[in-house]
């Protein structure tokens, strides 16, 4: 199993407990995720995502299913632009984007 794989698969197996326990809050750093499985975009529950210390180089616009979203945590990936789509999470109030 590649690495990418085994970070899919940790990341699979945290949203899906998210899902079941209809969770606020989803830590997903430093699993070496590449991409965001789209699966996490059905948690519309979510209020805190912590996806820090990860390999991300784009978000998908997707993002903007979770409109109940106050937290996002992207520091130290690899992205080199936010897309412009996450303006319209209107619940966002702190985007962490240290590098």
């Amino acid at each position: 199993m590649s690495n990418d794989e085994r970070s899919a698969k940790n990341a699979l197996k945290k949203i899906k407990k998210a899902k079941a326990t209809n969770s606020r809050e989803l830590d997903l750093r430093y699993i070496d995720l590449t991409k965001i499985p789209a699966e996490l975009f059905q948690l519309k529950q979510l209020e805190s995502l912590d996806l820090s210390g990860n390999q991300l180089s784009e978000i998908p616009a997707a993002i903007t299913q979770l409109q109940n979203l106050s937290y996002l945590d992207l520091s130290s990936n690899r992205l080199s632009e936010i897309p412009a789509a996450i303006t319209q999470l209107q619940k966002l109030s702190l985007v962490a984007l240290s590098s």
